[in-house]
């Protein structure tokens, strides 16, 4: 084997030996509320939206972050400015429950805004329950139900080659009533071909 091709072959192993490093504070809601930003749009402000940490509703019978609307609404739970790299796919992992009996629109959608550094254009992609990904909220199937029981989504999505920030919030969308998340994870996977 030639020299060159070892050295790829060891660069190769090594890049998939990496462990994969969660690029959010706080994931599990093991510190309260730490590192997570309420978010309601300005449609939203007046409907009674809260977000609290539900101490026993967690997937291990620990804590979980709990979003809950008394009407159908919008709302959820985000983290800014978080430094990715360009260009490369990023496993999205989250876990989500809802309450028995809720009505909604869309239901728990992950929105992943990424951006450059000069604000030059952002890229947001969209995570719906089955790992649905698109670019816009109106492409995300409705779930025919929501899960009562903790349901696993996950689905790979590509940071833009000028993208150096990622915030993202984790939503309750047109949902009257309370969602759970827990467990949540953003990963590097490996760079993007280019």
């Amino acid at each position: 084997m030639s020299t060159r091709l070892q050295s790829f072959a060891l660069a190769f192993t090594c890049a998939l030996s990496l462990p994969a490093k969660n690029v959010l504070e706080n994931p599990g809601f093991d510190h309260g509320a730490s590192s997570w930003d309420f978010f309601i749009p300005e449609s939203s402000k007046d409907h009674g939206n809260t977000f609290s940490i539900a101490p026993a509703e967690g997937m291990n019978g620990g804590p979980a972050a709990q979003v809950r609307s008394p009407v159908n609404s919008r709302c959820g739970i985000g983290q800014k400015n978080i430094p990715i790299t360009g260009w490369t796919r990023y496993k999205v992992t989250f876990w989500v429950k809802a309450e028995e009996g809720i009505e909604y629109k869309y239901g728990p959608v992950l929105r992943l805004n990424f951006r450059s550094p000069a604000d030059e254009g952002d890229t947001d992609y969209y995570v719906g329950l089955g790992g649905q990904v698109a670019t816009d909220i109106k492409q995300i199937k409705r779930p025919d139900l929501l899960p009562t029981a903790w349901e696993k989504v996950e689905a790979v999505v590509e940071s833009p080659i000028n993208a150096k920030f990622l915030s993202l919030c984790f939503f309750s969308w047109g949902v009257q009533g309370a969602v759970y998340f827990d467990d949540l994870s953003v990963e590097p996977i490996i760079p993007a071909s280019k």
